[in-house]
């Protein structure tokens, strides 16, 4: 019965080891150069951080990296009419990013559209 209870208590032990193993490697996330994030805490907005090495409460936090670099979308085949009234079809490409220095348009552009 003695060996049952110290059994027990190692297995406790290394599944206390775990979660404490795994709570620590999930506390920090690192941003890089062209990358933004906006930390939710249980669903609420709760900040943005720039580039570099950051913290989060594990289990409540959660991270949404936004990428600021600039970025292209390309339509192929797009009718357009001319001034003429013919019909065209025509390739188009947009290029856009998120401007770096602007923690609420960051904020607003992730409630408007999520982590899309």
């Amino acid at each position: 019965m003695d060996t049952n209870i110290s059994v027990n208590k190692i297995v406790g032990i290394l599944a206390i080891l775990v979660i404490a193993l795994f709570s620590s490697i999930s506390s920090f996330y690192i941003n890089d150069e062209y990358e933004r994030s906006i930390v939710t805490r249980l669903g609420e907005t709760h900040k943005t951080t720039g580039p570099g090495l950051h913290f989060k409460i594990p289990f409540m936090d959660s991270v949404h990296t936004v990428n600021i670099k600039i970025q292209q979308i390309d339509y192929t085949d797009v009718p357009t009419v001319t001034l003429d009234g013919q019909t065209i079809m025509i390739d188009m490409t947009i290029n856009h990013r998120i401007q770096p220095d602007s923690d609420s348009n960051l904020i607003a552009l992730y409630e408007q559209f999520g982590s899309e």
